[in-house]
């Protein structure tokens, strides 16, 4: 008599590494795109107050230049790099 005990097949459910390591994949897809949103929004934003201003208004014209002479332009840029060490 070969007796065999019932075995419970579950096809649909994920290995127990996945289910573990799904909600940190997640977390972290989430983080990427939220990186490149704020990234692409910023970027955007400088380009619009830059670039949407024509360089004839940004120059600064001066007496000579009226003659032919030379246009002096102001231009400012900021930038800030931080770093956290843990």
């Amino acid at each position: 008599m070969d007796r065999r005990l019932p075995v419970k097949h579950v096809g649909a459910m994920p290995p127990a590494v996945w289910r573990q390591a799904a909600p940190v994949v997640a977390r972290g897809a989430a983080f990427v795109l939220a990186g490149i949103a704020a990234e692409w929004l910023l970027r955007r934003a400088v380009q619009r107050t830059i670039g949407g201003i024509p360089a004839q208004r940004r120059a600064r014209r001066t007496s000579a230049d009226r003659t032919g002479g030379e246009v002096a332009i102001s231009e400012t840029v900021i930038m800030r790099r931080v770093t956290v060490r843990r």
